[in-house]
């Protein structure tokens, strides 16, 4: 099997893969990192490595196969940290097609970990399995480690306001855990302007305008089973960088929609005696022509409104007129103001 990753990838992925293997099968896993073994033929690497007896002829992928020492294992081959893995990609298919036709009991294993190869990878085929890391960490993913992440790093109350940095982190790492971890601390404000971040984090990542979005380059990525341009790489393209208020949007509706529908209904609740009233002396009439009689049909417009004739509703109105600020900027595909968006987190602790 050949388990390929982005240039950008997660790090410590090949423990990982070596936990669960360990975890998950009664075979002899063996690890080893082919940048102790540079310029070392792959066979012979696994000969040293463990400590096979050499055969007379020359050691290649049908002698391997027939070493009785290599029998009922894995070998963990991590290839992400040297760049020149093409001769791996000639070995393994050599190998595979050897020991085709074997039982599981009769041969060896190999389990390659490369990154950035895209265009070199050899095809897969009924013994060579080729598996790339897309799409596998999602949005629920990156949450639960925020979530996990806060809780053990400080007691904060988790109002909107901790809630909006939560999906503004998951909608902008896309499934990147590097960037979520990144963005942990960050407060609200620079989450809502975040261009300078993401620009910083694309360059690090050595991300240009002139670079077309790809996978091997860990800048086109699939999440929730969409491909999508890594919002980093949005960021660092003057043109794009408008698309990463798509993000935004999509945070904030996620998060402050109900949060609003919650409050009016609150609202509503609290003063349905007054605005029945206010409504059986004159109803709504909208713009399509319909008719509103009923409290719970009231939009934060209409509520503002009616309690507009009742002493001691000053402060209760103007938090509903930021509410409906924030809404309609909402319902026109647009984030609401920074500023906005800001005092409705604020407010909502009080």
């Amino acid at each position: 099997m050949i388990v390929a990753l982005p240039a950008a990838h997660p790090r410590g992925f090949t423990g990982v893969v070596e936990r669960y293997l360990q975890r998950s099968t009664t075979l002899t896993v063996g690890r080893f990192d082919v940048g102790t073994e540079r310029d070392v033929p792959p066979v012979d690497s696994v000969y040293r490595r463990w400590r096979l007896q050499r055969p007379e002829a020359p050691a290649s992928a049908s002698t391997l196969a027939d070493c009785d020492g290599f029998q009922r294992v894995v070998a963990l081959v991590d290839c992400t940290t040297n760049d020149d893995s093409e001769r791996w990609f000639e070995f393994v298919p050599r190998y595979a097609d050897v020991v085709r036709n074997r039982p599981p009991e009769h041969r060896g294993l190999f389990c390659l970990v490369v990154s950035g190869h895209a265009e070199l990878l050899p095809s897969g085929g009924p013994a060579l399995q080729l598996r790339h890391w897309r799409g596998f960490v999602d949005s629920l993913d990156v949450k639960i480690l925020v979530r996990e992440a806060w809780r053990v790093t400080a007691a904060r109350a988790f109002g909107v306001g901790q809630a909006l940095r939560e999906a503004l982190i998951s909608e902008f790492s896309s499934g990147d855990i590097e960037l979520a971890v990144h963005l942990l601390d960050r407060p609200l404000g620079d989450l809502l302007a975040p261009a300078d971040a993401l620009t910083a984090f694309g360059r690090v990542r050595g991300w240009s305008a002139d670079q077309v979005p790809e996978w091997k380059r860990g800048s086109l990525l699939v999440v929730d089973g969409r491909e999508r341009t890594h919002p980093a790489r949005l960021a660092v393209d003057d043109v794009r960088l408008k698309e990463v208020e798509r993000h935004i949007w999509r945070a904030e509706v996620e998060v402050l929609f109900p949060f609003i529908e919650d409050e009016r209904g609150r609202v509503v609740t609290e003063w349905r005696g007054e605005l029945s009233l206010s409504l059986q002396r004159r109803s709504v009439k909208t713009a399509t022509g319909q008719v509103l009689d009923q409290p719970d049909q009231l939009e934060l417009s209409h509520i503002v409104e009616r309690l507009g004739v009742l002493p001691g509703t000053q402060a209760l109105r103007d938090w509903l007129s930021l509410l409906h600020s924030v809404r309609n900027d909402l319902a026109h595909l647009r984030p609401g103001s920074r500023e906005d968006v800001l005092r409705v987190a604020e407010m909502a602790l009080r």
